[in-house]
């Protein structure tokens, strides 16, 4: 007899921030049963050199080159119930960052892409039956609107608007339903953005 099929994962949480200093400091909130802990950051000039969640480090999972950049973090069982989320730069420009926690996670896949245009997409291998799909776009421009793809929703929308450089980081979700999934988001004018996705069994 064939065992049941586990329960997909679901988000369970999730939080934003925007900060201009070397530190940010924030309590976060792990509901029981999350599993997993995923962090997007985005550093214009500066590089993450720590990120902990109850003082642990997380792992990270995608990047781009130092500076400038937009970073994934990931962090199996992180410790249920509100804790300290931390990171440390090593400069102090306009900051974006944002967490999610999500339940009955297995497995996961990520993606990136970066590239200047008024669509801007990220592809990844995804599971249509029981899967969850995160995606992330940060851009330097916040003058200009990222607009999220029909069928996604829109969990995390934030903006520093601190200058000199100013950031906007969006976070989308989605129940995928092909074998590859597009995170897509779009604007009036051609940005250059940097784009991220988590696919999640």
């Amino acid at each position: 007899m064939r065992g049941a099929k586990k329960p997909p994962p679901t988000i369970t949480n999730y939080a934003s921030w925007g900060f201009t200093s070397s530190t940010s400091s924030q309590s976060f909130n792990v509901p029981v049963g999350s599993n997993l802990l995923v962090v997007f950051v985005y550093s214009a000039y500066d590089n993450v050199t720590s990120l902990t969640y109850n003082g642990v480090s997380l792992t990270q999972q995608e990047a781009y080159a130092p500076n400038s950049s937009m970073q994934m973090y990931v962090l199996e069982n992180p410790a249920t119930g509100t804790h300290t989320l931390s990171v440390t730069n090593d400069g102090s420009t306009a900051n974006v960052w944002a967490a999610v926690a999500i339940e009955n996670y297995s497995s996961f896949v990520s993606a990136k892409s970066t590239g200047t245009s008024i669509t801007h997409q990220v592809s990844v291998a995804t599971d249509p039956v029981g899967g969850l799909v995160l995606g992330a776009c940060v851009t330097r421009y916040p003058n200009y609107v990222l607009t999220t793809a029909a069928g996604f929703s829109t969990i995390v929308y934030v903006l520093n608007s601190d200058l000199p450089i100013q950031k906007r980081l969006s976070v989308i979700y989605k129940v995928p339903t092909l074998t590859t999934t597009t995170c897509e988001w779009t604007s009036t004018t051609s940005l250059d953005t940097q784009r991220m996705a988590l696919s999640i069994d």
